[in-house]
């Protein structure tokens, strides 16, 4: 068992990644960005996070990377915004499971924006790496911009800009681009910079743990940062 635990997290050259891989991971990465908006609010999850996600896409097929995607964002809006259900039930006389079903509804309708994300991502990184680097803030903020201004369901809440103004620095960009601002700088984590500086083009087929690591390494010089 442990030798086959160690071939997997490094496999012969050339194996593929299995898409169970990218799916726990990709899962992971939304369920633990929560955490910035937690009582913790270390926005070092929202560097980290998004990083992982990006290294989860690459070399994916398209319609695996859109399901990494929607589970990300599945994930995140369960673990984040867990008390809509709570309110529903107390304020709004519906049942409990009947709360948790709307906010899975929720989820899953974030989940195809965040999908559309990965997606685009994905197809961007299959020309370049680097980019798909330079893309992905541009993308991650116009589904934030779509999710905050969809009529009749917009939902502004657990946008990748507000753990972020934690540092007083970057938080002067709002004064030019609102929240919006803020979430291009965080969707641009050291990550995408070293990813595509490196002319390395990750593919999670060697070494998985190296790259998940170099996500992590990332958002900690970024809390660091923040710190000093």
């Amino acid at each position: 068992m442990p030798r086959a635990i160690a071939s997997f997290f490094r496999p012969p050259s050339g194996t593929p990644t299995p898409d169970s891989f990218r799916y726990v991971f990709a899962a992971l990465s939304g369920a633990a960005l929560s955490f910035s908006y937690s009582g913790f609010y270390l926005s070092v999850y929202s560097y980290v996070c998004l990083g992982i996600l990006l290294i989860v896409l690459f070399g994916a097929r398209p319609k695996v990377a859109f399901l990494c995607g929607g589970l990300h964002m599945l994930l995140f809006v369960v673990t984040c915004v867990p008390w809509i259900a709570t309110v529903l039930a107390v304020h709004g006389g519906v049942p409990k499971i009947a709360g948790w079903g709307i906010v899975l509804l929720i989820g899953i309708f974030f989940g195809i924006m965040a999908g559309a994300f990965a997606w685009c991502v994905n197809r961007l990184a299959q020309r370049s790496i680097f980019l798909a680097c330079a893309g992905a803030p541009f993308l991650w903020v116009s589904l934030e911009f779509l999710r905050a201004k969809f009529p009749e369901i917009s939902f502004p809440w657990g946008l990748l800009g507000y753990p972020a103004s934690a540092n007083p620095a970057m938080l002067q960009i709002t004064t030019l681009t609102g929240i919006y601002g803020l979430s291009f700088l965080a969707a641009a984590p050291d990550v995408a910079a070293r990813l595509a500086k490196s002319g390395r083009e990750y593919v999670l087929t060697n070494y998985r743990w190296e790259v998940v690591l170099d996500a992590m390494e990332a958002g900690l010089e970024e809390l660091m940062c923040e710190s000093s």
